[in-house]
């Protein structure tokens, strides 16, 4: 099997149907797996220990991310605090099957992020973690291929994200405030904003900044004489996605 086949399943079912068993001679079987959280394999238990890969968990932002979007940053780290301080940096692989990984070019990255690019269209990503002290601790599968939200396949244009204050004159330390409209059915969502030297059009000179996950943004010092514009995207129970824009805020000036 798989990879993909055998991390996909979370329960008695499909390849492991037959997985079940009765291993004391009580009446009942006595579930003995642990299938973990979809990107695990199958773990026996024992005595109430941890099946917990060794390193402890991965997560991602979102922690469900089942789609990768070209140009979207995704961010992954270590749930387990004294792995995280003793060290580590993330290597991106791709695959085009789920099974068999390469290593892509350049992306050993100590900051966690990785925005897929268009050599990774249609493929599988996953992250594992090195330790500084050596090893790898734990890999994140990213469940989905890699889509092009540029693309009407993938994402059709929704209705515009308004600002409900901060945007006109931003200040580097005072809230920018946006509001997202929800398409009516939408299972999934990401949210971020862009960092723009100018606004002309076709914006391919915007930079995304790292972890502004929500519909707050604190402008920084890095953002002064920069315009600045959120972008949400919805997936409806269809799997279609839209795409959701706002205007550009004014200039962003130092604080005072």
């Amino acid at each position: 099997k798989t990879t993909r086949e055998l991390q996909t399943v979370t329960s008695y079912t499909g390849i492991f149907a037959n997985w079940n068993a009765n291993l004391d001679g009580v009446a009942g079987n006595d579930d003995p797996w642990d299938f973990g959280s979809g990107m695990q394999y199958p773990m026996l238990k024992y005595d109430g220990m941890s099946t917990a890969p060794q390193g402890g968990l991965a997560w991602g932002v979102p922690d469900n991310w089942n789609t990768p979007i070209i140009g979207e940053l995704v961010t992954v780290g270590l749930m387990d605090s004294s792995l995280r301080k003793s060290g580590s940096r993330w290597i991106w692989e791709r695959s085009d099957n789920g099974d068999t990984w390469d290593v892509i070019s350049g992306s050993r990255n100590p900051t966690y992020e990785y925005a897929p690019s268009t050599s990774d269209a249609n493929h599988f990503l996953r992250a594992r973690v090195e330790l500084t002290a050596g090893g790898f601790a734990h890999t994140r599968n990213l469940g989905g291929r890699v889509k092009n939200a540029s693309t009407a396949a993938d994402a059709t244009q929704g209705a515009a994200i308004a600002f409900t204050s901060g945007n006109a004159s931003p200040q580097a330390g005072t809230d920018i405030v946006a509001t997202t409209p929800v398409p009516s059915g939408a299972s999934d969502a990401r949210l971020g904003w862009q960092r723009c030297p100018n606004t002309t059009s076709p914006h391919t000179d915007c930079a995304y900044i790292p972890n502004s996950w929500c519909e707050i943004y604190t402008p920084v010092a890095a953002d002064v004489g920069n315009y600045l514009r959120m972008y949400a995207y919805y997936e409806t129970s269809a799997g279609v996605w839209t795409r959701h824009t706002s205007a550009f805020t004014g200039q962003v000036a130092a604080s005072q």
